[in-house]
């Protein structure tokens, strides 16, 4: 699939506990049989208007009241998708979907931070310090953080990014790693 969206998700009820199994079972069963499709999942003839492009990449162990799973997709979060299968099984979803290209970092249905706390990220991917004379050599890094205090402390640290720049603000890094083309920090948008 061309411009992938990453998708991380926690299925979860505290009412339906035979719904939740079932889910996890036919999920379980799509990823060994059927490489995770989500046309494995749902019938496409029955529920032809929701888009089913993508596929489950893995999922967690049963939990009394959850499991968590993540699913690569074309070009978007595929929340019809995921609304439908909940609403079939009688459970929720809350989701973290990542796509760069069309600069999406969404978490969708967990409003208040339950399942996914994080608000920033840092995807840097670094470089050697080769492409310009003055260019710092910057390691590559992929972390989130649920503040952007947190975030800032981590890079002004001298263990991290520290010695090579300091900067009050998260725009002040962003532009910082653009300049050398090393990386991104990306800020989380919440929506139900």
């Amino acid at each position: 699939m061309a411009n992938i969206c990453e998708m991380k998700m926690v299925f979860f009820s505290e009412k339906n506990q035979k719904g939740l199994e079932e889910l996890h079972l036919m999920l379980e069963k799509a990823l060994k049989e059927h490489e995770g499709r989500f046309t494995s999942v749902l019938d496409e003839k029955v529920y032809s208007g929701v888009s089913m492009r993508g596929y489950f990449t893995h999922i967690s162990e049963l939990e009394p009241d959850r499991f968590s799973a993540g699913a690569e997709t074309a070009w978007s979060p595929q929340y019809d998708y995921l609304e439908t299968l909940c609403s079939v099984y009688g459970v929720e979803f809350a989701s973290s979907s990542d796509e760069p290209d069309s600069n999406t970092f969404e978490i969708y249905g967990d409003m208040e931070g339950d399942y996914f706390t994080h608000t920033f990220s840092i995807d840097i991917w670094g470089n050697d310090g080769t492409k310009e004379e003055e260019a710092p050599v910057i390691k590559a890094s992929n972390e989130f953080f649920d503040t952007e205090q947190e975030m800032l402390d981590w890079l002004n640290s001298e263990e991290h990014y520290g010695t090579l720049f300091q900067a009050d603000s998260w725009e002040d890094w962003e532009l910082f790693f653009d300049r050398y083309e090393a990386g991104h920090i990306r800020c989380w948008t919440r929506i139900s």
